[in-house]
């Protein structure tokens, strides 16, 4: 194998939490970069910000980002990821946060009784999530949003 890095960019809710663990079964912890979901430890910020020994020294970067983390590994990176099907991964986000009182949108979404559809509307930016990742694009402005639900 080369010195290149693996860089998972998890989007979530694509069974990227199972391909963690796989990745935890075969690498040093002290060589893996787990960027923070909060942003409040382990940022692109911070990984841009270790020397370049301690990035040349790091075989995996894993967590929720955009597509771009590698232009801070001198050693170069190939990136994998998994994807899911839209429409399931949407429901399966919107159930998610339902049963996580700690999620950020969970009280709105309860109090609120929020369905699916107007949580479709709520959250334009994450309709197409898995596109806008792997692409690198953080602004939602490209994405095209439904003007209604088909069923």
């Amino acid at each position: 194998m080369d010195n290149r890095a693996l860089i998972f960019l998890h989007i979530p809710k694509t069974a990227g939490t199972t391909l963690n663990r796989i990745i935890e079964w075969q690498y040093n912890p002290i060589s893996i970069f787990t960027m923070d979901p909060y942003r409040i430890r382990a940022t692109p910020e911070r990984l841009k910000d270790l020397s370049e020994a301690r990035r040349r020294g790091l075989r995996v970067i894993r967590g929720h980002f955009y597509y771009g983390i590698h232009e801070f590994l001198p050693q170069g990176a190939t990136y994998i990821t998994m994807l899911r099907e839209p429409v399931a991964r949407f429901l399966s986000a919107y159930y998610f946060l339902q049963r996580r009182p700690l999620h950020p949108m969970h009280r709105k979404v309860k109090s609120e009784k929020i369905g699916v559809e107007d949580f479709l509307r709520l959250t334009p930016h994450r309709q197409n999530l898995q596109c806008s990742m792997i692409a690198g694009i953080k602004s939602s402005g490209c994405e095209k949003r439904p003007s209604r639900i088909v069923s």
